[in-house]
């Protein structure tokens, strides 16, 4: 990925778990981009966003005017995205910053840490992204002795968000309609039982979005799209397609938990990748997982199942003036032993219901 760093710098939120909040430590300058440590930082915090174990959650600012500055902040900032001067992106960091404090303040369990925020563009398209992140005790060797240090954890993002100005962009030209399906924000650290982490989504004024509709399309039909495009998998990919529509049809049809898990589908992938090459299990599962929660994609890491897409995903659905039809995919074939039998541009129906048999005898006189 190539990523052009436009502006960035850290602060320090000064919080310990179950104790209460200190000043924040602000920084008064940008991070200096000419050093290489600096750069290695950054790219590596970019990088590891929405990586293994920073599944992203997709959504938009909540407008109900209860999250502070933040939103509103971030969209002023949006319209002086060409020649932002320093002191426009320094404002912007401190004014989160506030926000952050703000909400950490009333959350006993909430932990500080370093708030790294970043402009930057990657494949074209530009974000802000707003990290924090933690070092952890470790140890190091200098020469021959053993000695303590502090080192940050790229492997595990403890909180995160990102606006993309391009998503934005899209989401003011779209019609209503359009905007259920557009999420203009990622995040991660949202996780309802924690709450320590939640703060920080709701500071930034985060709300997961309402992509149901295109989460349930999504993950049916990029899934297998990714298995018909990986070496060895094409054999199974209609395969996966099953198991993933029963598991959201059985998912849509639990009253007790309706929430549909990417982690969840991933694993019924898990089991198919194991009958191709045991020893590439893992990064196969890694890698599903990744593709589906790219933003390319944008499948996020719990949704809602979307009953009318689900249907229109497991049937064959028309309707015109003179004609309705609408049926399980799974029942039409080629072959005389197909419940729906097509062939030679006609569609023979076989087995069927009582009922509708008996409308159709009693339309044609057959019975009375």
């Amino acid at each position: 990925m190539s990523v052009v760093i436009n502006k960035a710098v850290v602060h320090r939120l000064n919080k310990e778990q179950h104790q209460e909040i200190q000043k924040s430590s602000l920084r008064d300058e940008l991070l200096p981009l000419s050093d290489p440590t600096v750069v290695s930082l950054i790219e590596g915090v970019i990088d590891a966003y929405g990586k293994k174990g920073n599944s992203l959650q997709y959504g938009v600012f909540d407008n109900s005017g209860s999250h502070g500055e933040a939103p509103q902040t971030i969209k002023d900032y949006y319209t002086k995205r060409d020649g932002v001067k320093d002191s426009t992106f320094l404002s912007l960091t401190n004014t989160i910053m506030k926000e952050l404090h703000r909400e950490a303040r009333s959350t006993g369990p909430a932990t500080g840490g370093h708030i790294l925020f970043i402009d930057y563009q990657a494949n074209s398209s530009r974000f802000l992204l707003v990290a924090m992140v933690k070092q952890k005790p470790g140890f190091g060797m200098k020469g021959l002795d053993v000695q303590d240090l502090q080192y940050i954890d790229l492997g595990k993002l403890h909180s995160a968000a990102r606006f993309s100005f391009q998503r934005w962009t899209e989401y003011l030209t779209a019609s209503p309609e359009e905007q259920n399906d557009i999420c203009y924000l990622t995040f991660i650290g949202s996780s309802a039982n924690n709450e320590s982490s939640q703060y920080f989504v709701r500071a930034l004024g985060c709300k997961a979005g309402s992509p149901s509709a295109k989460a349930t399309k999504g993950v049916v039909i990029h899934g297998t799209k990714f298995f018909r495009s990986t070496e060895g998998l094409d054999s199974y990919a209609d395969e996966f397609k099953r198991k993933v529509t029963v598991y959201l049809t059985n998912k849509e049809a639990n009253p007790d938990d309706k929430t549909a898990r990417l982690s969840e589908v991933v694993e019924l992938a898990r089991g198919i990748f194991a009958k191709v090459d045991i020893d590439t299990v893992d990064d196969l599962t890694e890698n599903l997982f990744q593709h589906l929660n790219s933003e390319d994609v944008g499948v996020p890491a719990e949704f809602s199942v979307n009953k009318n897409e689900l249907k229109k995903l497991t049937h064959i659905i028309y309707k015109d003036e003179a004609l309705g039809i609408n049926f399980d995919r799974g029942d039409l074939g080629t072959d005389s032993g197909s419940r729906i039998w097509y062939k030679n541009g006609q569609l023979t129906i076989s087995k069927l219901p009582p009922k509708l048999k008996a409308d159709i005898e009693r339309q044609l006189g057959i019975i009375e």
